[in-house]
Parts: structure tokens; sequence; C-alpha cells
């Protein structure tokens, strides 16, 4: 039975291994099915281990974008409210104080507005990030392991 077994895993992954060669998309998946392909297991692991790093990096690559998105966003907030009040500093005063204060105060108000609201979307872009990539991290271990299964299997049974 585990002669079976072996069998039936091994052509799963050499079949897996032919069908995503020829998808330009699946590179990495490819690979990994490549290197489970090895029958030798200290060079199995070794390429496994390389893969496993690789994803890791490709994936933390572009981690702090939406953080750095949101910092220059509210940094463009402040300036924007800092020209504002500026340039209505300069505007000559009305008699009413009350409408001085307003004319200088509302455009810079909207501007730091502007860069608070452009923060809170890139936070929300950066939580959605954050939970798609541990989903996908969780799929990938997934894979690792059921490949892992049919490659010790292979070894019980080969």
């Amino acid at each position: 039975m585990a002669d079976v077994v072996a069998e039936r895993g091994g052509s799963v992954v050499e079949r897996l291994c032919e069908a995503t060669a020829l998808d330009g998309d699946a590179i990495w998946e490819h690979q990994l099915l490549s290197a489970f392909a090895e029958r030798d297991r200290r060079a199995r692991d070794a390429s496994v281990s390389e893969l496993l790093t690789e994803l890791e990096g490709r994936t933390a690559r572009w981690a702090r974008v939406p953080r750095a998105c949101a910092s220059i966003s509210t940094s463009a907030g402040f300036f924007f409210a800092c020209i504002a009040l500026l340039r209505g500093m300069g505007i000559e005063a009305p008699s009413d104080s009350t409408e001085a204060i307003r004319l200088a105060v509302m455009p810079a108000m909207d501007a730091l507005a502007v860069g608070i609201a452009g923060t809170s979307l890139c936070i929300a872009a950066h939580v959605q990030a954050r939970r798609a990539l541990y989903r996908w991290n969780a799929s990938a271990d997934r894979l690792v392991a059921r490949l892992q299964s049919i490659a010790e299997g292979l070894e019980r049974g080969g």
C-alpha cells in the first residue's frame, strides 16, 4: 500500500512540475516542485530552504510601502497646512477678528484633513495587505508541508 501511495505522490509532483513549467506566472511554484522532485534529501531540504527564504524576502519587500505612504501623506498635510497658514497671515484682516482667524485657519485645516484622510487610507491598505500576506504565507506553508509529506512518503516507499 505504501508503494502505491508513494508512486501516486511521485507522479502527482511530476505532473504538477510539468504543468507549472508552462506557466510563466508560477516560476516560484515550479522551482518549489522541482526542489521536491529531488531524490537527495539534503539537496531537497537546502533547495526548499533557499526558496522559502527567497519567498520571505519577496513578500517582505513591499511591506513598508503603506507605512511610508502614510508618513508622506501626514507630512504633506502638515506642510500644506503651514503654507495655508502663512498665506492666510498675509491676507489683509477684515475688521472682524473672528473672520480673519477663519480666513487663515480654515484652508490650513482643510489641508491637514486631507493629509490625515490619506494617512487613514494608507493605514487601511497596510492592514489589508498584512492580512492578505498572512493568508498567502499560511497557504505557502501548507503547500510546503504537503509536498514534504509526499516526499517523505516517496522516501519510505522507494
